[in-house]
């Protein structure tokens, strides 16, 4: 089983916010798999499903960003996940909105949930989608912008995103996290720039 999880603060108030990528994410692909989500009996939402012969889940862990791990090791422990089955989806104040960017490994780059994700598991080896969001906040406000919703225009820019991510993750699910670098590695040409 692969599990795909969207990094996101719980709440209305959060729901189309810069820092609930992962969450605005997890639901697209809900919608493109035709699943709902429900609550777990631990610290996260799940929806089930299966591409193919392969089984995969989506999680939205219920704690806050900063404690994201906690969910995540949940997860790993009760579905008996190795650190290869794992996709975790979150923004990235780094790239500008329209671009994203996988890894396979690293460090926090700044961000309390991946920092959270890090400490729980004892590892930085895990798969990473970083969605951009931008960064047009002047010093001392990046909460706030990262807290902020996007406009239209803004999503329009990340919509793009949302699709092209689509075909890794079913990659991931039915082939394995091999497959999905390598169609990030032909998409990594046409990815250089943001759309305008």
């Amino acid at each position: 089983m692969k599990a795909i999880i969207g990094i996101g603060n719980p709440g209305d108030k959060y729901q189309l916010t810069r820092h609930n990528i992962g969450y605005i994410f997890l639901d697209y692909l809900a919608d493109k798999f035709g699943l709902k989500f429900s609550q777990s009996l631990f610290s996260y939402q799940e929806a089930r499903g299966r591409l193919g012969d392969a089984s995969f889940v989506l999680i939205k862990p219920t704690t806050f960003v900063n404690l994201s791990g906690v969910a995540v090791a949940q997860v790993m422990e009760n579905l008996s996940l190795v650190p290869d089955d794992v996709l975790i989806v979150y923004d990235d104040i780094n790239l500008e909105e329209g671009l994203f960017k996988i890894r396979k490994s690293g460090g926090d780059g700044g961000h309390n949930g991946i920092k959270s994700i890090i400490y729980h598991l004892n590892s930085q080896n895990f798969s990473r989608l970083r969605i951009g969001v931008g960064n047009r906040f002047k010093s001392g406000e990046m909460v706030r912008f990262v807290l902020s919703s996007f406009d239209y225009e803004a999503m329009k820019r990340v919509e793009p995103v949302l699709e092209t991510s689509l075909d890794m993750v079913k990659a991931f699910i039915e082939i394995g996290e091999k497959a999905m670098y390598d169609i990030n590695s032909r998409l990594n040409n046409t990815n250089t720039k943001p759309p305008k």
